[in-house]
């Protein structure tokens, strides 16, 4: 009877998600991050809805973007910036090894985007560089603003430059008839 009762249990409680553990998410945020001057930049931000819910793809990296209400966290991912990972492995030459730290050392700017999982009540976007331990906030409702009023986020809403007239011809050569 006890064995019955503790499988009755185990099977019919319902279960209860581990933090870290990899769900099925519906809403979540294209986050467009920027590496720059040896620190991580917010710089614009998309919401984004499944149709089914869905598992994001989970990696490992140097950085943390957090989506939070408030204090609370609501979700997370790691990632990196390309070519600020560590991607040689230890049976590299000692010469190869050497020559990426150094690209990755005289990495200027990168920029990339992370979709991060977003529920209702997400109200703030937190990017974390675990190796030197600098952060950057942002409220999502900025993030999610189009500059300018009104153009796309990523997108400047500054007319393109009408093209210039065509050159008069050389006055020693005399103009084509017309057509």
């Amino acid at each position: 009877m006890i064995i019955a009762t503790l499988l009755a249990f185990l099977f019919l409680a319902p279960t209860a998600t581990v933090a870290g553990q990899p769900g099925q998410i519906v809403d979540y945020v294209d986050v467009r991050l920027r590496w720059h001057a040896a620190t991580a930049e917010l710089t614009a931000a998309r919401r984004g809805r499944f149709a089914v819910p869905t598992a994001l793809p989970r990696y490992r990296g140097r950085f943390t973007l957090t989506v939070l209400h408030g204090k609370t966290p609501l979700g997370e991912v790691y990632f990196d910036f390309p070519l600020l990972a560590n991607a040689e492995s230890t049976d590299f030459a000692v010469e190869a090894q050497a020559l990426a730290k150094q690209l990755r050392d005289n990495v200027q700017t990168s920029t990339t985007t992370v979709r991060v999982p977003a529920p209702t009540g997400a109200d703030t976007v937190t990017v974390y560089d675990n190796l030197t331990r600098k952060a950057a906030t942002a409220p999502l409702a900025v993030l999610l603003a189009p500059p300018d009023g009104g153009a796309t986020p990523g997108t400047t809403s500054v007319p393109p430059t009408p093209p210039a007239p065509p050159a008069p011809p050389p006055k020693d050569h005399p103009a084509p008839p017309p057509p």
